[in-house]
């Protein structure tokens, strides 16, 4: 079964508590490993089981902003928190004179080489372990920087702070390319988008994370020292929120 059935079934079977609590009871903690022990400090066999999953729900909303997005003005993605690689090999596949790495925590590292290699590219795409709130900056060197499906994973403090971080790693001219499902800015036409955000709610917990618009983007991009935002439409109820750094004087 996808990994997330494997999580969702259990959290909405407690779902009347986890909205009146903002939660989950024990009782269903009991029955989940934390999601962060999930991503980086379980077995390599759990975090395998995860990445694949989200391979499977990601691939097409990576190759359609692999499409949509001018690359010809870019030459190197950072994708943090980049599980599989996969958003580095779509990019990478379709735009010859791009290079990427694919950064996250060493738990995936074997998974997302033995993609990257699977798909002919370990000469542009490559794969280094990096915990994106590690003190100290994300790297050097790219022109663009994404998070696929990660800036729904935290609270708004964290949200803030990967956005701020990635705009004081970027150059003039630079780009941030946020993918997750966003909420209509009214928050009256998304329904899938907001039971997104609730299921984020329930895996973080005391996170409180929560899915975004395209307006709240916006607010925390010119906060982070952005000037300009974009929204690329993706798949389904998936878009890619892009937000771009000054270029030189």
């Amino acid at each position: 079964p996808h990994p997330q059935h494997d999580r969702s079934y259990v959290q909405f079977e407690y779902l009347e508590e986890g909205l009146r609590g903002g939660q989950l009871p024990p009782a269903a903690q009991q029955r989940l490993p934390d999601i962060i022990h999930v991503f980086g400090q379980a077995d390599q066999g759990t975090a395998e089981h995860f990445a694949m999953g989200m391979l499977g729900a990601s691939l097409g909303n990576f190759r359609q902003l692999a499409g949509s997005f001018d690359w010809s003005l870019f030459t190197s993605l950072g994708d943090l928190g980049g599980s599989t690689g996969c958003m580095c090999t779509a990019v990478c596949a379709a735009h010859p004179h791009m290079q990427a790495v694919t950064y996250d925590l060493g738990a995936v590292h074997a998974t997302a080489q033995a993609y990257v290699d699977s798909q002919g590219l370990c000469d542009r795409v490559k794969v280094q372990d990096f915990d994106f709130f590690s003190e100290g900056p994300f790297p050097g060197g790219h022109d663009v920087l994404s998070l696929g499906m990660v800036l729904h994973d935290w609270g708004i403090e964290r949200k803030k702070q990967l956005m701020k971080k990635a705009y004081e790693a970027l150059p003039p001219g630079g780009a941030l390319i946020a993918v997750d499902c966003l909420i209509d800015d009214a928050r009256r036409t998304s329904p899938l988008a907001l039971g997104m955000s609730l299921n984020m709610m329930l895996e973080f917990g005391e996170e409180n994370a929560f899915d975004y618009s395209f307006k709240e983007f916006t607010q925390w991009a010119h906060e982070a020292g952005f000037t300009s935002t974009q929204v690329i439409p993706l798949v389904g109820i998936a878009a890619a929120a892009v937000a771009f750094k000054a270029a030189a004087a």
